[in-house]
């Protein structure tokens, strides 16, 4: 019972969160011209530092030299799930299916896992470098590959945008501590980037509730895409978590490798979704209905299937 409501208090601390941005652009204290900005803040800053902070901080070659075996397993994972993803979209999405795609394929990949790790196992568990090995490339996946489900380009264009300020920090930082660099760069820095940081998924979820408010009250707005909120949440709160709780069951794996790979299975979407769809000239309106519909779903499968787990 304990870990089913340790789950369930970490995932509402997004709800939380979103519920503030509701609140303030209800009271016209956030409005849609501010949203812009706010996303920039919180995608190409605030979450590039805390990429940069993170590996500095908590990424340890000499003490895990076996560490690159853990990005090979989320590639692996990252591989499976496209080859789900696609059918599944194509099938449920209807003319949605980009959007239904990118939150389908592209998990919280982080936050979900460490709120959900620090509430259970306390802010000093063992998983956590684990964690930050096993999603090391994921932003820069993120970022440069999300845009792609919307518009194809050219190869120099697509490579174009691996140079997203979260690739980039997470390619200096990774370089700073391979080549034992990292006691050179001054502590003020790491903190400061440290305390930037903080501030990417607050941010996130914050715009991420004042748009909802927003599509709400806009007298264009259609109604809910029910039939794809329903096939969406079906396949990634239900569908996904146990598809990897069988996989994982054969592949007998240590415990704490098993655990951090259910999660990336079972996380709700990324909170940025939204905002990268809608730059990406996406519906940003149903792709929040997709991320909302399966955090609220997940503050119920989550705990249930960390207990089968």
């Amino acid at each position: 019972m304990s870990l089913i409501l340790d789950t369930a208090a970490a995932v509402g601390v997004l709800f939380v969160l979103a519920a503030v941005g509701w609140l303030l652009a209800w009271r016209r204290q956030l409005v849609a011209a501010s949203l812009p900005l706010l996303s920039l803040l919180a995608l190409d800053v605030a979450l590039a530092c805390s990429v940069f902070a993170s590996i500095l901080e908590r990424f340890d070659p000499a003490a895990r030299p076996d560490w690159w075996t853990l990005p090979l397993w989320w590639l692996g994972f990252t591989a499976l799930s496209g080859l789900a993803t696609l059918p599944a979209a194509w099938l449920a999405g209807g003319r949605l299916w980009r959007e239904f795609a990118v939150c389908l394929f592209y998990p919280n990949a982080v936050f979900v896992p460490l709120a959900i790790l620090t509430q259970t196992q306390g802010p000093d568990s063992p998983l956590l470098p684990d964690l930050f090995l096993l999603t090391l490339f994921f932003p820069a996946f993120f970022f440069g590959t999300a845009p792609l489900w919307f518009r194809p380009v050219r190869i120099r264009a697509a490579a174009a945008k691996f140079r997203h300020p979260v690739t980039l920090a997470t390619v200096a930082a990774l370089v700073l501590k391979l080549a034992g660099a990292a006691p050179a760069v001054p502590r003020v820095l790491i903190g400061a980037t440290r305390q930037l940081g903080l501030m990417s998924v607050p941010l996130l979820m914050i715009v991420i509730g004042a748009k909802l408010r927003l599509d709400a009250q806009s007298a264009a707005r259609r109604p809910p895409p029910w039939k794809q909120i329903a096939a969406f949440v079906l396949v990634k709160n239900v569908l996904f978590p146990a598809a990897a709780l069988l996989l994982l069951r054969r592949l007998q794996l240590d415990s704490g490798l098993a655990l951090l790979l259910y999660l990336q299975a079972a996380a709700p979407p990324i909170t940025s979704a939204p905002v990268i769809v809608e730059r990406a000239g996406g519906d940003s309106a149903a792709a929040n209905q997709l991320l909302v519909a399966s955090f609220l779903a997940s503050g119920l499968t989550l705990p249930l299937g960390l207990w089968l787990l």
